[in-house]
């Protein structure tokens, strides 16, 4: 797949909501670190991609 394939990009803060996003049919573009105001306070971010026709699928909450 090409990036250009991408039709909807979210940005989501737990790998549970990544799986979450992934079982939907979403894929993984990226994972960053995030950094919070104390330099030792570092999380994920996990960009996810959506590439099909059909209008996006979103985890319930």
């Amino acid at each position: 797949m090409s990036h250009t394939d991408v039709r909807r990009v979210e940005e989501v803060r737990t790998s549970y909501e990544c799986n979450r996003f992934l079982e939907l049919g979403w894929v993984l573009l990226q994972v960053f670190p995030g950094v919070g105001h104390n330099p030792q306070d570092r999380w994920p971010f996990y960009i996810m991609g959506w590439a099909e026709e059909a209008k996006p699928e979103y985890p319930d909450n």
